[in-house]
């Protein structure tokens, strides 16, 4: 456990980032409810994440396409680890939104806002964690031009 909070200690600070936002929404519970039920954010969500996880899928797709097009040396460093499994978490978070947006609608009101509350702390996650991802692919094309000329 240590040795991977060493290797991937950008997802520690996203994770104490993203429990930062969530103890933020905790203290505002009933503004936060009452601005969700009333913009009916969980719609959002749900079409926020799905077309996330269309275009993660067709990005990594893509990505992978690319590989016997980068040099050895690109191969050889951890860049490329750290693109596939910010891409792998990226997904399943995205899933896993899709399916606590849907279970939104059929849950009673007594445990909805221990769902949204979830779901709002996943989605901050989702979003630091692409523009973590989008940061990392920039890093691994921008060896890949250094390698190149």
């Amino acid at each position: 456990m240590i040795d991977f909070i060493k290797k991937r200690i950008e997802f520690v600070v996203l994770f104490i980032l993203t429990l930062l936002i969530f103890f933020i929404i905790t203290q505002n519970s009933s503004f936060v409810m009452s601005v969700y039920s009333q913009f009916q954010i969980n719609q959002q969500i749900l079409n926020f994440s799905g077309t996330i996880f269309g275009l993660l899928l067709t990005a990594y797709a893509l990505l992978f396409g690319l590989i016997p097009a980068l040099s050895k040396d690109v191969l050889e460093t951890d860049a490329l680890n750290a693109v596939n499994f910010s891409f792998f978490i990226s997904i399943i978070l995205s899933i896993i939104l899709v399916i606590l947006s849907f279970l939104i609608y059929f849950i009673g009101d007594k445990i909805q806002v221990l769902f949204v509350m979830l779901q709002l702390w996943l989605l901050s996650f989702l979003i630091l964690l692409s523009m973590l991802l989008v940061f990392y692919l920039f890093l691994l094309f921008k060896v890949q031009k250094l390698n190149r000329s």
